[in-house]
């Protein structure tokens, strides 16, 4: 509760202030129009009202932006949690496939950019999916299909999750569950659905007749259609999500795959390598007993005999 409690206070905060902005704007507007004023002729007061609209958002340590501010507040969320940046983006990435769909879904693509700092360098990760390694070309010729057509045909494997989770596997400190659990709750709990993602529900009402899982999935139960700002549940989603929570390999703390990893360096004699590994698990989690107890067990195997060095 708490989690979810920060995630909407975030965005509360956020409305707050567009609010009091707005307020402001007016106030300023009707004082002018009381005293007969005009606005300067070189703009000045239009920057002005631009910039308490849309302030320049900074922060010592990081930042997250995204093109909802819940998506944003799920990112910020997981870097309030201990997360990394590419834990957030992972988080942000999911989130924004259930908020924003009229922009892009988690069945579609998502093109990433990277830069680990200790690389220094930029890594692009290329979620573009692939199609079924049995379709090739010739088999969409063949029955005269092309790849502008309806339903699976056309479909590729989601490079949306591909992308998440190969940032998250490479990248990352944290589970699946962990940066998925604002995603799930959005979709199973719902959300305020937005203007815009109402406007590209209202246009696809027509391919909608030829399928009625779709009209299902974005209309109410009467049929009735969403109006913005109502509040919309995804419960497809959240499920396809879970399922894939329970088929991750680790467990809910990120820090046992760094145990695992310690554990097999300190097997192949690379102990300087299994210390950072159980050093970096004790960061995720400083009260994980099995890596407390392997990097006791590190120390003591490896520190010089009394007397002089071996």
């Amino acid at each position: 509760m708490a989690g979810e409690r920060a995630g909407w206070t975030t965005a509360l905060v956020a409305a707050i202030a567009l609010g009091a902005a707005l307020t402001a704007s007016d106030q300023t507007q009707t004082l002018q129009e009381r005293r007969g004023d005009r606005p300067p002729p070189d703009g000045t007061e239009q920057r002005s009202a631009r910039a308490a609209l849309r302030p320049a958002v900074m922060g010592p340590t990081g930042g997250v932006a995204a093109g909802h501010p819940l998506t944003t507040a799920a990112g910020f969320e997981i870097l309030l949690q201990g997360g990394n940046a590419f834990d957030a983006g992972v988080a942000t990435l999911l989130a924004g496939g259930v908020l924003e769909q009229d922009l892009y879904s988690l069945g579609g693509e998502a093109l990433v950019l990277v830069y680990p700092k200790n690389e220094g360098k930029v890594t692009a990760v290329v979620g573009q999916g692939w199609a079924p390694k049995a379709v090739n070309v010739d088999w969409y010729l063949s029955r005269k299909k092309t790849l502008e057509g309806a339903g699976l045909d056309p479909s590729v494997v989601p490079g949306a999750l591909h992308a998440a989770l190969t940032v998250l596997e490479k990248w990352g400190t944290m589970s699946f569950e962990q940066v998925s659990a604002r995603a799930i709750s959005y979709a199973e709990n719902g959300f305020p659905i937005r203007q815009s993602t109402v406007a590209g529900v209202t246009r696809q009402q027509k391919f909608f007749q030829n399928w009625p899982d779709n009209q299902k999935y974005w209309a109410k139960r009467d049929g009735s259609a969403y109006k913005p700002g109502e509040t919309i549940k995804l419960p497809t989603t959240a499920n396809t999500l879970k399922k894939m929570v329970e088929a991750e390999p680790w467990p809910a703390s990120g820090a046992i795959r760094f145990v695992l990893a310690g554990a097999a360096l300190k097997a192949l004699g690379r102990t300087n390598e299994a210390r950072v590994a159980l050093e970096r698990a004790l960061k995720i989690d400083p009260q994980n007993e099995l890596a407390i107890s392997q990097l006791a067990e590190l120390k003591r195997t490896t520190a010089p005999s009394v007397g002089g060095s071996q």
